[in-house]
């Protein structure tokens, strides 16, 4: 059987026309490709040429002829008439399974003929040559319409069975898809209900923890409030540019000012022009970022012009968008604290002074001292120059102390400190270093001529009277000079050489000065031995008194006795008293030797008295220091006591020097000593700065002529009118007058002349000691047989 390929054309674009008006256009499409998915093989394709212009055919696909079984099929007749007619047409052959390709005139046919499916026809035609081959093709359409229409029914109904199959199968598919669907939609319902109730739960909690949270915010709120209004500490917020938001009792009370005067205000107002930089400084940090908090201290201007201290604590707060928002400020009153570190540093800074600093003059002191001369002398050691060290010792200072009292001796210490700051330079250092003694360090000398040179100035600027107490104090010093690196290597070593010098100045007269030789180790060696000795001596009754008459010039008899102080040592003998009182005097030993001879001559003139001798008194001196003391006549009444010596028997003389540096003070311990019955002598009269005016107030009954006067008044005629004068003078007062040092009988006549009626000397004795005196008083009973002793 063959076919027309117009036939088929015609026939599929009825059935497609069918199937378009029935919705069946692609299941038919869908019927006839399972359908050739389904064929063990498949003959071919044939494609329709459509005119869709004059000038275009487009080549469709439409519909596949399957191979019949057998050796032929109407397939091959089909395709046999196809190439005859293409053949009549001049159109060559092809040959199978290859593509062909010809060209005649307009027409271009493409065929293809795929094994196993057919051929598949393309081209473009002109508009006549279409019409032409339709025609020459139309004897082939019917049958091949007829070929097609029992295939294509067969097809059909397969189609439409399979078709409703798969129709089924999808809605059965869709059945379970819907009912899964459905399924999953229930199980994502409730899972989507959990989920809101667990979210509705959420929620709940979450609305009564924000409940909460604001009702905690504002008991917070309200907390603070309380808090920043009745906080004992000030508090205030401020703006970033230092502006006062609000403030709290406390801070208007600490600064002075209201609230209004304060809110709206800023902090510079407030700020105490020393803290201004300072606190502007910091709020331009905290609007740069560079810092959040800070923490100060700062001075604030009270409204009255006070100034206090405060702590102040700034904490910075900031915004959603981070920015500074303001500051909450804590500001406590430090004042007393920084009053009281001030305080303490001044404190602290007192004690230092202390530690280096005399509290007295406000020299350096000892600590300070050796601090300096160390330095100094290391400085030398590098630079080569000398260094100098001057030890001082004031002259008598003792006797000051004791005769005027400690507060006049400090007043004299400060002056004489001023004094010696006029003679040495700034670079130098001058020291007190305990009680009368002041040191020097003198540098970058050029030689010993500037040692001397100062020496000689420190002595010339105490020429000049020190204003103590509205008094007019003559003070000496004696001065010992060392050298470094000469004389010493070290700092002790300068110390002991310019000590050492010192004596060697005082034993030289005082008020003067001596530099350190190596021969004066051991005279120094010798008083420090002495000085040990005499402390033994004490206790060792070493001590003796020798005893010498005071004549009574003009009666010609004895009638009393001067106890005078010996020292029997038991290496070196008998050692006069100018050897060893003044080392007593200096190491505070001549009080206790002192009550010793007071008490022990007392006792040897009541021996005397039990023994029938015809003088009744003793003399006693009595030192600065012995005059001085708080309780000096209850040693005085303790020594009669003992002894049982009525108190008239007891002359005591006390140096003219000791009354007149205290003088009411000297007047009252007279007055008391004589209210007891006791006599009093002025011993050394002439050498001292008596006042008429005040020597008449004093209760004494004797002036003693010092015997300095005494030895030159036959050759000098100023000590002959000293003594004449005196003389005058005692018998105008009525008072006794006794003459020290008679050693010739010129002397013994220019006195008697005079008027003068008691004496004392070598003319008439040497001091003896009392188991020599009955004796000699026996020998000597009348001034007219005394011969030289």
């Amino acid at each position: 059987m063959s076919f027309s390929l117009l036939e088929l054309e015609v026939y599929f674009q009825i059935a497609m026309a069918i199937g378009n008006e029935a919705g069946l256009a692609p299941m038919l499409r869908q019927s006839l490709s399972t359908y050739l998915r389904k064929l063990d093989c498949a003959i071919g394709s044939v494609w329709q040429l459509d005119a869709g212009s004059s000038e275009n055919l487009r080549l469709h696909p439409i519909f596949s002829i399957p191979r019949a079984s057998g050796d032929h099929s109407p397939y091959d007749d089909v395709m046999a008439q196809i190439r005859g007619r293409l053949k009549k047409e001049g159109v060559a052959t092809f040959q199978t399974s290859l593509p062909w390709v010809t060209t005649r005139g307009s027409l271009t046919v493409y065929v293809m003929e795929l094994p196993g499916f057919g051929f598949l026809l393309l081209g473009k035609y002109g508009p006549g040559l279409n019409q032409r081959i339709l025609r020459s093709l139309s004897p082939l359409n019917q049958k091949l319409g007829q070929a097609c229409r029992s295939c294509l029914q067969t097809n059909l109904m397969q189609q439409t069975n399979t078709r409703l199959e798969a129709e089924i199968d999808q809605r059965h598919v869709a059945e379970q898809e819907l009912k899964a669907t459905k399924e999953q939609l229930e199980i994502r319902v409730k899972e989507r209900t959990a989920a809101l109730n667990r979210a509705n739960e959420g929620l709940q909690q979450e609305i009564q923890e924000r409940r909460k949270a604001e009702s905690a915010l504002r008991e917070s709120s309200e907390t603070f409030r309380s808090i920043f209004e009745n906080a004992g500490a000030g508090l205030n917020t401020i703006s970033p540019s230092g502006k006062i938001l609000k403030v709290n009792p406390a801070f208007c009370r600490m600064t002075g000012y209201s609230r209004e005067e304060l809110e709206g205000s800023t902090v510079e107002m407030i700020t105490h022009p020393d803290s201004r930089e300072h606190s502007t400084r910091l709020y331009q940090e905290a609007r740069e970022g560079i810092r959040r908090d800070f923490s100060y201290e700062k001075k604030f201007l009270r409204k009255d012009g006070a100034v206090i201290w405060a702590q102040v604590t700034n904490a910075w707060v900031h915004d959603e968008a981070g920015e500074l928002s303001h500051a909450v400020s804590l500001v406590q009153d430090v004042t007393e604290r920084k009053q009281a570190e001030a305080a303490l540093r001044r404190h602290e800074t007192r004690l230092n002074y202390l530690a280096y600093h005399d509290t007295l003059t406000h020299l350096p002191n000892r600590t300070l001292f050796y601090d300096r001369l160390t330095h100094a002398m290391s400085t030398a050691r590098r630079s080569g120059q000398p260094v100098a060290l001057f030890f001082l010792d004031l002259d008598r200072f003792k006797n000051i102390n004791d005769s005027l009292g400690h507060h006049i001796g400090d007043e004299l210490l400060v002056k004489m400190a001023d004094r010696l700051r006029g003679c040495v330079r700034d670079s130098d250092t001058l020291a007190r270093i305990g009680g009368d003694e002041f040191v020097i360090i003198l540098e970058q000398l050029h030689g010993y001529k500037d040692v001397t040179k100062v020496a000689r100035q420190i002595l010339r600027s105490l020429q000049e009277p020190l204003e103590v107490s509205d008094r007019e104090l003559y003070m000496t010093v004696s001065i010992g000079i060392s050298m470094f690196p000469t004389d010493a290597d070290d700092v002790e070593g300068l110390m002991k050489a310019a000590d050492v010098a010192m004596y060697r100045a005082k034993d030289q007269g005082r008020n003067t000065f001596q530099a350190y030789t190596p021969d004066m180790d051991g005279e120094i060696q010798e008083l420090l031995t002495l000085e040990g000795d005499l402390r033994r001596a004490i206790d060792q009754d070493q001590l003796v008194l020798y005893y010498q008459p005071q004549l009574n010039l003009e009666q010609d008899r004895v009638v009393a006795m001067e106890a005078l102080l010996r020292w029997e040592h038991p290496e070196r003998g008998l050692i006069p008293p100018a050897q060893f009182i003044p080392l007593a005097e200096e190491y505070g030993l001549i009080v206790p030797i002192g009550n010793w001879v007071l008490e022990a001559a007392c006792r040897q003139n009541m021996t005397w008295q039990k023994e029938g001798h015809p003088f009744k008194r003793v003399a006693v001196n009595i030192s600065a220091r012995q005059f001085r003391q708080a309780d000096f006549v209850e040693v005085i009444e303790r020594a009669l006591s003992r002894t049982g010596m009525p108190p008239e028997y007891l002359e005591l003389e006390i140096t003219e020097s000791v009354i007149m540096q205290d003088v009411e003070a000297a007047i009252l311990t007279l007055t008391d000593l004589k209210a007891r019955g006791i006599r009093l002598a002025v011993d050394d009269f002439g050498t001292g700065y008596s006042s008429l005016s005040y020597l008449k107030r004093f209760p004494i009954d004797a002036l003693k002529i010092d015997r300095t006067f005494v030895r030159d008044i036959t050759t000098d005629t100023n000590d002959a009118a000293i003594v004449r004068s005196i003389i005058a003078l005692g018998k105008s007062m009525n008072l006794q007058v006794i003459a020290e040092g008679i050693e010739t009988k010129d002397q013994l006549t220019f006195l008697l002349k005079q008027g003068c009626t008691h004496g004392q000397g070598f003319l008439f004795s040497h001091p003896v000691p009392p188991e020599s005196l009955p004796d000699k008083l026996q020998r000597n009973l009348s001034i007219a047989s005394v011969e030289p002793a």
